[in-house]
């Protein structure tokens, strides 16, 4: 236990209410990566995990929008699976 939580327990950030993944507009206020809104959530949690004297988090978010993104670029490797 103390080897996984040596940071501190897990934290969650939650999106409520009706948010349409499909619009690119909405992943942009919510996304990391490249291309993605500067103030997006994943943004500021990134700049926050780089303020060790302001914030406790300790590593940037591992966003399933990101990685999904990632994954239906039709550059991939591998190339299958992709839209």
């Amino acid at each position: 236990m103390d080897r996984f939580l040596s940071v501190g327990p897990p934290v969650y950030f939650i999106v409520k209410g009706d948010v349409d993944f499909s619009d690119r507009y909405e992943q942009d206020k919510i996304c990391s990566g490249a291309g993605c809104g500067y103030n997006s959530l994943g943004a500021q949690i990134a700049r926050a995990a780089r303020w060790s004297n302001r914030s406790y988090i300790a590593h940037p978010a591992m966003n399933w929008l990101d990685d999904y993104i990632d994954w239906m670029q039709p550059h991939g490797d591998p190339p299958c699976c992709r839209v």
